[in-house]
Protein backbone atom coordinates (compact mmCIF):
# COMPACT_ATOMS: atom_id res chain seq x y z
CA UNK A 1 0.00 0.00 0.00
CA UNK A 2 1.34 3.42 -0.96
CA UNK A 3 1.57 6.02 1.77
CA UNK A 4 1.47 9.79 1.32
CA UNK A 5 5.21 9.80 1.85
CA UNK A 6 5.78 7.19 -0.90
CA UNK A 7 3.88 9.41 -3.32
CA UNK A 8 5.70 12.56 -2.24
CA UNK A 9 9.14 10.98 -2.22
CA UNK A 10 8.56 9.74 -5.76
CA UNK A 11 7.27 13.15 -6.82
CA UNK A 12 10.30 14.89 -5.33
CA UNK A 13 12.69 12.33 -6.78
CA UNK A 14 14.09 11.09 -3.47
CA UNK A 15 14.59 7.66 -5.00
CA UNK A 16 17.62 9.09 -6.77
CA UNK A 17 16.67 7.53 -10.10
CA UNK A 18 14.94 10.39 -11.89
CA UNK A 19 14.31 13.43 -9.75
CA UNK A 20 16.45 16.52 -9.73
CA UNK A 21 15.63 17.73 -6.21
CA UNK A 22 17.20 15.23 -3.85
CA UNK A 23 18.59 15.06 -0.37
CA UNK A 24 22.29 15.45 -0.97
CA UNK A 25 25.18 17.56 0.27
CA UNK A 26 23.11 20.61 1.26
CA UNK A 27 22.94 21.21 5.02
CA UNK A 28 21.63 24.16 6.99
CA UNK A 29 19.96 24.72 10.34
CA UNK A 30 18.41 28.00 9.16
CA UNK A 31 14.64 28.47 9.05
CA UNK A 32 13.11 30.99 6.70
CA UNK A 33 9.92 32.68 7.86
CA UNK A 34 6.93 34.27 6.26
CA UNK A 35 6.10 35.04 2.68
CA UNK A 36 9.51 36.54 1.84
CA UNK A 37 11.21 33.65 3.62
CA UNK A 38 9.21 31.27 1.47
CA UNK A 39 10.36 33.08 -1.68
CA UNK A 40 13.98 32.89 -0.46
CA UNK A 41 13.61 29.18 0.33
CA UNK A 42 12.33 28.46 -3.18
CA UNK A 43 15.30 30.30 -4.67
CA UNK A 44 17.74 28.32 -2.50
CA UNK A 45 15.93 25.11 -3.43
CA UNK A 46 16.34 25.91 -7.13
CA UNK A 47 20.02 26.82 -6.72
CA UNK A 48 20.91 23.71 -4.72
CA UNK A 49 18.39 21.24 -6.22
CA UNK A 50 17.21 20.35 -2.73
CA UNK A 51 13.61 20.00 -1.49
CA UNK A 52 11.85 22.52 0.74
CA UNK A 53 10.24 21.48 4.03
CA UNK A 54 7.28 23.76 4.76
CA UNK A 55 5.84 23.92 8.26
CA UNK A 56 2.50 25.73 8.55
CA UNK A 57 1.41 26.78 12.04
CA UNK A 58 -0.58 29.29 14.08
CA UNK A 59 0.63 31.01 17.25
CA UNK A 60 -2.46 29.95 19.24
CA UNK A 61 -2.28 26.29 18.13
CA UNK A 62 -1.43 24.02 21.08
CA UNK A 63 -0.54 21.13 18.74
CA UNK A 64 1.90 23.42 16.91
CA UNK A 65 3.51 24.52 20.17
CA UNK A 66 3.95 20.92 21.29
CA UNK A 67 5.39 19.92 17.89
CA UNK A 68 7.85 22.82 17.99
CA UNK A 69 8.87 22.20 21.59
CA UNK A 70 9.14 18.42 21.57
CA UNK A 71 9.93 17.36 18.02
CA UNK A 72 11.61 20.25 16.21
CA UNK A 73 14.10 20.68 19.06
CA UNK A 74 15.10 17.00 19.03
CA UNK A 75 18.76 16.78 17.95
CA UNK A 76 18.17 13.82 15.63
CA UNK A 77 15.19 15.54 14.00
CA UNK A 78 17.24 18.74 13.58
CA UNK A 79 20.02 16.76 11.93
CA UNK A 80 17.59 15.15 9.48
CA UNK A 81 15.86 18.46 8.76
CA UNK A 82 19.21 20.11 8.02
CA UNK A 83 19.15 18.41 4.62
CA UNK A 84 16.11 20.49 3.59
CA UNK A 85 15.55 24.17 3.02
CA UNK A 86 13.13 24.90 5.86
CA UNK A 87 10.40 27.52 6.00
CA UNK A 88 7.72 28.40 8.55
CA UNK A 89 4.46 29.88 7.35
CA UNK A 90 1.84 31.37 9.65
CA UNK A 91 -1.26 32.15 7.54
CA UNK A 92 -2.51 34.44 10.30
CA UNK A 93 0.53 36.74 10.10
CA UNK A 94 -0.17 38.29 6.70
CA UNK A 95 -2.51 38.24 3.75
CA UNK A 96 0.36 36.93 1.61
CA UNK A 97 0.92 33.91 3.86
CA UNK A 98 -2.82 33.34 4.10
CA UNK A 99 -2.98 33.45 0.31
CA UNK A 100 -0.22 30.85 0.01
CA UNK A 101 -1.94 28.42 2.33
CA UNK A 102 -5.27 28.95 0.62
CA UNK A 103 -3.63 28.38 -2.78
CA UNK A 104 -2.24 25.10 -1.41
CA UNK A 105 -5.74 24.10 -0.20
CA UNK A 106 -4.46 24.14 3.37
CA UNK A 107 -6.73 23.25 6.23
CA UNK A 108 -5.78 23.14 9.85
CA UNK A 109 -2.60 23.37 11.86
CA UNK A 110 0.05 22.13 12.03
CA UNK A 111 0.69 21.03 8.46
CA UNK A 112 3.76 19.72 6.68
CA UNK A 113 4.34 20.20 2.98
CA UNK A 114 7.27 19.47 0.70
CA UNK A 115 8.23 21.31 -2.44
CA UNK A 116 10.86 21.05 -5.17
CA UNK A 117 11.85 24.52 -6.32
CA UNK A 118 8.98 26.35 -7.96
CA UNK A 119 6.77 23.25 -8.27
CA UNK A 120 3.50 23.25 -6.33
CA UNK A 121 3.96 22.06 -2.71
CA UNK A 122 2.64 18.64 -1.79
CA UNK A 123 0.80 18.21 1.51
CA UNK A 124 2.19 15.21 3.33
CA UNK A 125 0.90 15.13 6.83
CA UNK A 126 0.30 16.74 10.12
CA UNK A 127 2.84 15.59 12.69
CA UNK A 128 -0.02 13.93 14.56
CA UNK A 129 -1.87 10.68 14.10
CA UNK A 130 -5.19 9.68 15.57
CA UNK A 131 -5.36 6.60 17.77
CA UNK A 132 -8.03 5.20 20.08
CA UNK A 133 -7.17 7.82 22.73
CA UNK A 134 -7.20 10.85 20.42
CA UNK A 135 -4.45 12.71 18.65
CA UNK A 136 -0.88 11.58 19.23
CA UNK A 137 2.28 13.27 17.98
CA UNK A 138 4.60 11.26 15.73
CA UNK A 139 7.64 9.87 17.47
CA UNK A 140 10.98 11.33 16.48
CA UNK A 141 11.82 8.05 14.74
CA UNK A 142 8.58 8.14 12.72
CA UNK A 143 9.19 11.77 11.79
CA UNK A 144 12.79 11.10 10.75
CA UNK A 145 11.66 8.08 8.77
CA UNK A 146 9.18 10.29 6.95
CA UNK A 147 11.98 12.73 6.14
CA UNK A 148 14.60 10.22 5.13
CA UNK A 149 12.62 7.54 3.37
CA UNK A 150 14.22 7.01 -0.03
CA UNK A 151 16.67 9.84 0.79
Amino acid sequence: MLTNWDIVSGYLGFSGSQGHYTIGDYTSNDWYKGYQGYQDAISISDQNKVPVFIYVYANWCQYCKKFQKELLTNSYVKESLSKFVKVKINPEDSDQEKGLYKKWNGRGYPAILFQSGSERPVYVSAPYVRDSKGWKMMTSNDFISMLNKNG
